[in-house]
């Protein structure tokens, strides 16, 4: 192999300083709950910049996170109220609109607040990401990871449709999961999307593999290969899991906590046979 000449590897330094680690971005409105914090310290413990869009600009965050104005991405704050799921205000809705916007208006790739970095996520560099997720007996193209360039016409039919749906009710995903994966089916990128593993190791049907200390072991071969793990947010609230108590010890959650130093943000610990009891059939279905 013959040697780099000082003019070639003054082009090669010149193209690795044009890749720039990607910046992540997610919005969160009110008081956030420990494992949400859990979610985001995850973030600069592994050397990954995120910002933290809020109408609240004394928003708590962790160290190393930014708070960024929302009003600057979405200036109509009534919004938050104006997306309806199921008859009622749905802010998981209004963050639909959010994400798309923010993905045209700025450079940064969307994580959703549920989502624990456990790996430095330097690798993903490219202009387009998303992911591909089990669901149900079938896969789907999920929003909680992505990017795209600010004129793809992917993202402009996602901004369209989602500027269409306000004040109307509809069923999850209509905006989200659903929407993608049509659009993604349509224009032939299902090759572009990361598999299963990269950032939904877990189903969402099994969210308490995380959680159990008697699953910790498969929880931790599901992800060993993850930059990311959707954590379901939405199915700690449906199970009715105390977002304020601990994960048990010796859980793969209870581990991450640990780590990231954010035990002290609960207000309890969970006791591995409450938690079963909490979680009922849940577990095993």
């Amino acid at each position: 192999m013959g040697r780099i000449t000082d003019s070639q590897s003054t082009v090669l330094n010149s193209r690795m300083e044009t890749i720039q680690p990607l910046t992540y971005a997610t919005f969160w409105q009110g008081p956030i709950d420990p494992i949400t914090y859990t979610c985001l310290a995850s973030f600069p413990y592994r050397q990954a910049k995120l910002k933290v869009y809020s109408y609240d600009q004394k928003i708590d965050v962790p160290k190393g996170v930014e708070v960024s104005d929302a009003r600057t991405i979405v200036p109509d704050e009534s919004l938050m109220t104006r997306y309806i799921l199921k008859g009622k205000p749905s802010l998981a809705r209004f963050t639909n609109l959010f994400r798309y916007l923010m993905i045209q208006q700025t450079d940064h790739c969307w994580v959703d607040a549920d989502i624990l970095c456990v790996k430095n996520p330097s690798h993903l560099n490219g202009e387009v990401i998303f992911g591909r997720q089990e669901f149900n007996t079938h896969s789907v193209f999920n929003v909680a990871v992505l990017k795209f360039p600010s004129d793809h016409p992917v993202l402009k039919a996602l901004i369209d449709e989602a500027e269409r749906r306000v004040d109307e009710s509809s069923i999850w995903g209509t905006l989200g999961p659903r929407l993608l994966t049509h659009l993604v089916r349509t224009h032939k990128m299902q090759p572009l999307a990361y598999g299963v593993k990269n950032f939904y190791p877990l189903h969402y049907r099994y969210f308490w593999k995380a959680l159990l200390p008697s699953y910790h072991q498969e929880a931790l071969n599901l992800s060993e290969t993850s930059t990311f793990i959707h954590l379901w947010n939405q199915m700690y609230k449906s199970s009715g899991y105390d977002l304020y108590a601990a994960p048990p010890e010796n859980s793969l959650l209870h581990k991450h906590c640990l780590i990231l130093g954010t035990l002290h943000r609960f207000e309890r610990l969970y006791e591995s046979r409450e938690l079963r009891q909490v979680l009922g059939d849940y577990v095993g279905c």
